[in-house]
């Protein structure tokens, strides 16, 4: 019953929404339509979390093999070629170990467990393997989703977004034209998502023992166009 007058309430916005944009243009003839555009590029960085996690019965102790562990793990990064910039090291965690008495049967909490999270940006793909081998034998007990990212995904949005709007003005030009009608101006222009969009057109990466190669990934725009016709 609750979740159906939430989807009241939304609906009943929606609605009012609607009334309040069809009353601005009320009098006026327009007319709205919705226009994508997609840039194709190829990922030029791989991002990756790894971690590095310790149990003991005291937390200065685990935090204390942790760091030895970490110090070494980003010494060995910035010789692959690694910069500061691309190393981030600062998160740990901390949280109490439990395991179950084979007698009783509970759970007892025998120590605790502090892990620290690795963000790195790599910038060479050649070096992606190098550079998973060598964390994984220094400490490295887990290592995150590997993605092929677009280092300059924004800029190529803004491109794909104006894109998207010679597509709407020439799909409203020819709506117009075939209701024997002009466009005059544009009264409201929506993006449709605030932040790029990558989508996935082949496998991000195929991993082996000597190379790693990325897909391709498309960023899109979308948007929604309000014109005024004659």
């Amino acid at each position: 019953m609750k979740r159906l007058k939430t989807y009241s309430r939304y609906t009943s916005i929606t609605i009012l929404l609607s009334l309040l944009c069809f009353y601005a243009y009320a009098d006026e003839q327009v007319i709205q339509v919705s226009a994508h555009a997609s840039i194709n590029a190829k990922p030029d960085v791989l991002i990756a979390d790894l971690y590095i996690s310790e149990t003991n019965k005291s937390v200065s102790a685990a935090k204390k093999i942790v760091d030895i562990k970490s110090k070494k793990v980003i010494e060995r990064l910035k010789n692959l070629g690694l910069k500061d910039a691309d190393i981030s090291s600062y998160q740990i965690e901390v949280y109490p170990k439990s395991e179950r008495d084979r007698q009783t049967g509970d759970y007892v909490q025998v120590g605790f467990t502090v892990s620290r999270k690795f963000h790195i940006i790599v910038r060479d793909f050649a070096d992606i393997d190098a550079v998973l081998d060598s964390a994984v034998k220094l400490g490295v007990n887990r290592i995150g989703r590997v993605d092929a990212q677009i280092s300059d995904s924004e800029t190529l949005y803004l491109k794909a977004l104006e894109q998207a709007l010679r597509n709407a003005q020439e799909k409203a030009n020819r709506l117009a034209k075939v209701a024997d009608k002009k466009v005059t101006e544009v009264l409201s222009i929506q993006e449709s998502a605030g932040q790029p969009i990558h989508r996935v057109r082949e496998s991000a990466m195929l991993m082996s023992d000597t190379v790693s190669e990325p897909g391709s990934k498309e960023v899109t725009a979308q948007i929604t166009v309000i014109y005024k016709l004659e």
